[in-house]
């Protein structure tokens, strides 16, 4: 099943950004965030890692929203794929 994005041009997505903060990255293609689109969107708000991929959820990225919220902790993604590859390795 597929998503339907609202926007999905370059120049869209910047715009999506610029106007709506936080939300932009939930209305973007995530293969068209960027890391500077990333980190623009989480010091709006820090609430928008929940939308940032987890390849782009940098520690500069995932500081700023802890600095904002510390309860915006469960939106790192990064930490379950060091937990599964860990698993996966370890046969658990």
């Amino acid at each position: 099943m597929s998503k339907k994005y609202r926007h999905s041009p370059y120049k869209e997505t910047i715009e999506v950004i610029r106007k709506n903060g936080w939300w932009g990255p939930k209305y973007i293609r995530s293969d068209l965030i960027t890391p500077g689109l990333a980190l623009r969107s989480v010091k709006e708000c820090g609430s928008s890692l929940e939308f940032i991929p987890a390849h782009l959820q940098t520690q500069e990225v995932i500081e700023i929203a802890l600095k904002q919220d510390p309860g915006n902790s469960k939106y790192i993604k990064i930490k379950e794929m060091f937990k599964n590859a860990l698993e996966e390795a370890l046969g658990e």
